[in-house]
Order: structure tokens, then sequence, then C-alpha cells
């Protein structure tokens, strides 16, 4: 059958998809929820300039997705322009530049590294250690956000620093101290069956957390 919408009809059922997917009954997984607002910015990245490197990742209220200048990007910041003021991190997300890279060889994949630079001072912060390019991403954030020289940069120029860890920090924290449990349960929690307690209570906070 065949249907002829508007361009109002299309913005708000993209609108729907995007804010409200439950709604039109449509992407009832997180994945797929991520991948359309990624695609979304994608073409309208191609079409307006900028470059979306990363696909989108979610945050404690809401899905968000990096635009990093490029060549195709007018000046004075084309349709983001009005957007420049959105903060990752504390830190301005228009003074970092985002960028990917493979590691591994021929033989092996390797993981997704993810290198973050601040523009303003020219520090850099870069992690490869997840195989989830989004956790590598937040852990090189972290990095960058705990650098004594952007820390003076951003109260330099009046910019408010958010310290507060994000949830990939707080996980990352949380399978160090099950790592330390499960292997010298004997100096944490003599007792066998308090120990596989903290262990569940350690898991569940995980899964809530990822």
């Amino acid at each position: 059958m065949k249907t002829t919408i508007t361009a109002r009809t299309l913005a708000e059922l993209v609108q729907a998809l995007l804010i409200n997917p439950d709604s039109v009954g449509e992407l009832d997984t997180l994945d797929k929820h991520r991948q359309f607002v990624t695609d979304i910015a994608r073409v309208v990245a191609e079409h307006c300039g900028g470059e979306v490197p990363n696909d989108a990742f979610v945050t404690a209220q809401h899905v968000s997705v990096d635009v990093v200048p490029n060549d195709s990007l007018p000046e004075g910041g084309g349709i983001w322009q009005n957007h420049s003021g959105d903060v990752v991190n504390g830190i301005p997300a228009d003074q970092l530049r985002v960028s990917t890279y493979p590691t591994g060889s021929a033989w092996k994949q390797g993981n997704i590294g993810v290198r973050i630079e601040h523009v303003p001072t020219g520090v850099v912060a870069e992690c490869a250690e997840d195989r989830s390019a989004h956790r590598n991403r937040a852990l090189a954030l972290a990095q960058l956000s705990a650098s004594r020289v952007v820390i003076a940069s951003l109260a330099d120029s009046g910019q408010e620093h958010n310290m507060k860890p994000t949830s990939v920090e707080v996980v990352e924290l949380l399978l160090k101290a099950r790592r330390y449990v499960a292997g010298a349960y004997e100096c944490a929690f003599p007792d066998e069956d308090e120990n596989n307690d903290v262990l569940s209570q350690l898991d569940e906070l995980v899964t809530r957390l990822r």
C-alpha cells in the first residue's frame, strides 16, 4: 500500500521516535533507539555540516550524541550554533574534538580507541581499554575533565566544572571492588555466605548502571 505523507507529518513521526518511541510502538530496545538517534544526527550533519564520529550514548536523563566541527561546517557553527553551549562532563561541547581509531593488527581485531582533545589547552586524553567505544569515550572524557590544566582553563573562562563521576566511572570502581571481594574474600568477608551476598549486590548495581 502506497502512503504519501507531508514533511510536517514526517517531522512529527521523527520527533516521536526521538523523544518517546514507546508512544508509536517502535524502537523497543535501548540499542535500537540509540542507533536511530545516531542515524538522524548523521543525516543532519551530512546535509548541514559537522560530523558525528561516535554512536549516541545514554546519560542519566536522555540519549545524547556528540557533534564535532569539520571542514563542511559553515563558519559560526551552522545549524548547530544555538547548541554550542551544551556541556559534556563539565566541559563545553564546542571545546572538544573527538576522534576514533582502531587498535589491534591485521591478524587480530582490537578495540575502538577514542581520542579527545580539549581545543583551548591542547590537552589530549585517549582510551582503548574496553571493547565498547562508548565506554572508552566516557573514560577518556573522565581523564580530560580531571586534568588540572583543563580545570584551570575552565575556571579562567568562568565555566562551572562538574566533578560528579559518570556512571561508567562508578561501574569501573564497582568491578574493581568485585574482583577484590571475589579474589580475597577471606580478608574482606570471612563468611562465605556474606561474601556471596556482597558479590550479588555488586552485580545488581553494575547491571542497573549499565
